[in-house]
């Protein structure tokens, strides 16, 4: 009599199963990441310059703000490259 298993029976990973899994765990990484950068920088921004925030969104310029948080994102990056 053979002992049943509750496990099902997986196949080995292969290569490119791993090497997939690997692209979309980075995928993920960098868009968490990015993510994570422009809700800080609109957190800093909603901080700083509260009145022009509520401008901008009072009136639907949301180009104008989304310029603005790309600037200040941008600023950091170049900070950081001087830095190092």
């Amino acid at each position: 009599m053979q002992a049943s298993s509750a496990l099902p029976d997986l196949e080995p990973t292969t290569p490119r199963n791993s090497r997939f899994t690997r692209l979309t765990l980075t995928l993920a990484g960098v868009i968490f990441t990015l993510a994570t950068l422009i809700a800080g920088a609109t957190v800093w921004l909603c901080l700083t310059e509260p009145v022009a925030v509520a401008d901008a969104v009072g009136r639907g310029e949301w180009a104008a703000t989304a310029k603005v948080v790309f600037a200040l994102l941008l600023s950091g990056f170049e900070q950081i490259v001087r830095y190092l």
